[in-house]
């Protein structure tokens, strides 16, 4: 059995990239041996992180793989990659862009040394045509981020989101990883989700779920203060800690991306998939289905979320299987 090895942050973490190498290793288990070089903050036992800076665990793992996958969200990071593995050592090398690659620094360096891989996924269209002529053709795919959600994901909901969830209002809910500062807001829009909760109607909730709020107390009790200042914290859940973000989904009635710069978000697949309606702000190329506002505008959010010529637009059935199975033999046979 062929050995694929990926870069980025393994499974056991948070976030859009770690979920699509869950479901990535879960659709090609059968076919591939997977291993990982894991860039998260989330340390495993049993699993290398790239973070312990042992470069003599890091070279076993390259020279024992027949593909390195590179899912590197830092652009440094997928560089230095791509220089040990495909220019120095010679392996064959795929990498992955999760976002739109027009808007990453050291533009320039990044397309010379994609060019030498022997094969380069991007998420949107923006990346392709900035690609076109410097990747050959028979190397670059464009393919969403997106995988089905595994069934090991659909997790029974604690009790306290289900009771909220299951009430007879309009759900919405929405995630952020961290709260993070970007562009004068919230990276992910918490604050202009509880001004617009203040906006709507009684019979509209929003549930938000906070992945690790670690560091950022200060800012979320400000966010706290706010709702109850507006009056709607009966409306109003912030969870802080990890769940079934694909379950929570399945139980709402709709699902905010309110985000002040973003890639391919998985949660707008998915709730496409799931024939949820999803709003999602303007700072990216989004997918067809999806309603868009004009970024960190409340009024224009609140009239995304209160439209209601919104029409189920499920995902298109693809053979995900395959298509990475033709990559990874492409590569291999040659």
């Amino acid at each position: 059995m062929k050995r694929i090895l990926l870069t980025g942050p393994a499974p056991h973490n948070i976030g859009g990239i770690s979920t699509h190498l869950l479901r990535l290793t879960a659709l090609l288990s059968d076919v591939y041996a997977f291993d990982f070089i894991d860039e998260g903050h989330r340390r495993k036992k049993g699993v290398f992180n790239l973070r312990s800076g042992n470069i003599f665990v890091y070279l076993k793992k390259v020279f024992a793989a027949d593909v390195v996958h590179i899912h590197s969200g830092s652009v440094m990071v997928r560089l230095l990659h791509i220089l040990i593995c495909r220019v120095i050592l010679r392996k064959k090398v795929v990498v992955t862009i999760h976002r739109d690659i027009t808007i990453e620094n050291r533009l320039s360096t990044t397309m010379k040394m994609l060019a030498k891989c022997n094969a380069v996924i991007v998420v949107n269209d923006n990346s392709f045509n900035a690609l076109s002529d410097k990747v050959k053709s028979d190397r670059l795919h464009k393919i969403e981020a997106f995988l089905p959600p595994t069934d090991d994901e659909y997790l029974q909901l604690p009790e306290v989101v289900a009771r909220f969830v299951d009430d007879d209002r309009i759900t919405l809910c929405s995630n952020a990883w961290k709260l993070v500062e970007h562009s004068g807001g919230d990276l992910y829009g918490l604050d202009l989700c509880i001004e617009a909760m203040a906006l709507l109607p009684d019979n509209y909730s929003l549930v938000f779920v906070i992945a690790d709020n670690t560091g950022a107390e200060i800012r979320l009790s400000r966010y706290l203060q706010r709702i109850d200042e507006l009056g709607i914290s009966d409306r109003v859940l912030i969870y802080e800690s990890p769940l079934a973000f694909v379950e929570l989904i399945a139980k709402s009635d709709m699902v905010l991306r309110t985000t002040t710069t973003d890639g391919d978000a998985i949660s707008i697949r998915e709730a496409l998939f799931m024939g949820k309606k999803i709003v999602a702000s303007d700072v990216v190329e989004r997918p067809v289905g999806t309603v868009i506002f004009r970024s960190r505008d409340v009024n224009s959010l609140v009239e995304a979320i209160k439209a209601d010529n919104f029409e189920k637009s499920e995902l298109p059935s693809t053979d995900y299987k395959t298509i990475y199975q033709n990559i990874y033999s492409s590569i291999l046979d040659n």
